[in-house]
């Protein structure tokens, strides 16, 4: 019995062998035939492998300058940190010019002819000649000074207290100056874009200007303040901000109604319009009264 148990395992193993040899030949042959890599080029036969450039490391100083660069690039851009309270602000602003200073501006435009609004804006502007020679001569511009001292004197007597523009006739030009203008020109920074209740756009260097300094050169103001006569000061601050909005009401409706963003927009051209008057420059046209101002407008700074 275990001699026909051997002999049948023997016969099941030469089965399997033969079944299984061609097959394992084959694969014998594939895995050791040489030619495969005889055939292969060399790997040196293309030059000297190039060794990797490891990347270089970053400088933490130089990226810290970069992020600065970047902060510093944006806040150029429009400089308005407080950009959601200055939009509040200017909402209110457009509330304000649509319930009183639009219907104010109506109502004078009707009752007075363009001569007439045309004179209140030049005597407005001739009462304003102490606040520019001031500032004139503090920017050392002595030349602008002597002009704006010609017409204030001609102006004045000629001219009948400012309501004609006679020194303009003989070839003395105007120009406007405040002390927010005088700290520019001393190096001053503007710091950010500023939204003001009913006075509008301006910035901490223009509104220390107006509200600290330049109200100390108004001569005019100064007298009425003596004989007691604030109310005729602040009718006359309130007949000039409605003219000076007459002015410009139609330049403000158009890039109101040209502008995705009008409040942008206003804070653009404020800013353009300030740097180019720093500047003593001609080159961005700009509304003067951009700023709705209740007093006279001596061409805000940036």
């Amino acid at each position: 019995m275990a001699a026909q148990i051997l002999r049948c395992r023997l016969v099941l193993a030469c089965a399997t062998f033969i079944a299984v040899a061609p097959s394992a030949l084959r694969a014998a042959e594939s895995t050791y035939d040489m030619s495969i890599f005889i055939n292969q080029p060399h790997p040196f036969a293309q030059g000297a492998a190039t060794k990797p450039i490891a990347p270089e490391p970053v400088n933490d100083a130089v990226q810290a300058d970069d992020d600065v660069v970047e902060e510093e690039s944006y806040f150029d851009g429009d400089r308005d940190p407080l950009e959601p309270l200055n939009r509040m602000v200017f909402q209110f602003n457009q509330l304000l010019t649509d319930l009183v200073l639009e219907p104010a501006a109506v109502v004078y435009e009707t009752v007075l002819p363009d001569e007439a609004r045309s004179s209140i804006g030049k005597a407005m502007n001739n009462l304003g000649g102490p606040v520019v020679l001031a500032n004139d001569l503090l920017q050392g511009e002595f030349d602008r000074a002597w002009n704006t001292t010609q017409r204030t004197v001609v102006n004045s007597t000629v001219g009948v207290a400012g309501l004609f523009d006679v020194a303009s006739a003989w070839g003395i030009e105007g120009h406007g100056e405040d002390f927010g203008q005088t700290l520019g020109v001393w190096g001053v920074d503007e710091y950010m874009f500023l939204m003001l209740p009913v006075f509008g756009p301006s910035s901490p260097r223009a509104a220390i200007g107006k509200f600290a300094v330049d109200g100390r050169f108004d001569a005019f103001g100064h007298l009425l303040g003596e004989y007691g006569n604030d109310a005729s000061a602040l009718s006359l601050q309130v007949i000039a901000g409605i003219n000076q909005y007459s002015n410009v009401r139609t330049e403000l409706k158009t890039v109101e109604s040209t502008s995705i963003d009008f409040y942008a927009a206003v804070r653009s051209l404020y800013r353009q319009n300030r740097a180019s008057e720093i500047a003593n420059s001609k080159g961005v046209f700009v509304p003067d009264d951009l700023d709705y101002e209740l007093e006279e407008f001596d061409d805000e700074d940036l």
